[in-house]
């Protein structure tokens, strides 16, 4: 038996960095999750714990794979909630595109909304949509709602499904990278 940052440490180890992003980030969520019991969504961006997180992910990595995890696992944010979240941002990293933030809160009319990807200064939204976010017709009316408040507050929006960033990247990252320059 192996810790569960040993586990990922070591899948991680030998893999293009979006893949080990989605490892790395998926046992970061745990681990943050062993330190505070029952978290609220705001201790996932928690600078204090994130660092504690990536911490326990490095103090188990053999000197070999530290040195070649350190830069991904700097990368990690356990605030992103899918592994398809995950490995955008491993592609924007790649393109070397400005890294967003990831389930930033919004205060709105509705009250506070935390979209999937946020660059702030373009007062762009990312958003990866999946079947697991719309488990009903009302989740999908919600989301809806969400989406045109932000509208209306002038927030812009790209989106890209779960599939698209797994089998093909370059054409979502294309997209975003457009949405970004407009």
């Amino acid at each position: 038996m192996t810790t569960i940052a040993r586990t990922a440490v070591d899948l991680a180890v030998g893999r293009p960095l979006p893949d080990a992003l989605v490892i790395l980030d998926g046992a970061a969520r745990t681990i943050l999750t062993s330190f505070v019991g029952k978290p609220r969504r705001r201790d996932f961006r928690n600078p204090r714990l994130v660092a504690a997180s990536r911490e326990a992910l490095s103090s188990v990595a053999a000197p070999r794979a530290t040195k070649r995890l350190s830069g991904v696992i700097a990368l990690v944010e356990p605030a992103r909630e899918s592994p398809a979240e995950s490995l955008t941002a491993g592609h924007l990293h790649l393109a070397g595109l400005p890294m967003p933030l990831f389930q930033a809160p919004i205060r709105t009319q509705l009250g506070f909304v935390y979209p999937d990807f946020l660059w702030e200064d373009a007062r762009l939204i990312g958003e990866c949509d999946g079947a697991i976010k719309y488990t009903d017709a009302t989740a999908y009316v919600r989301e809806k709602e969400r989406e045109q408040v932000l509208r209306d507050d002038d927030y812009r929006f790209v989106r890209w499904l779960g599939k698209e960033i797994m089998l093909r990247p370059s054409v979502v990252i294309a997209r975003i990278e457009r949405a970004l320059s407009g």
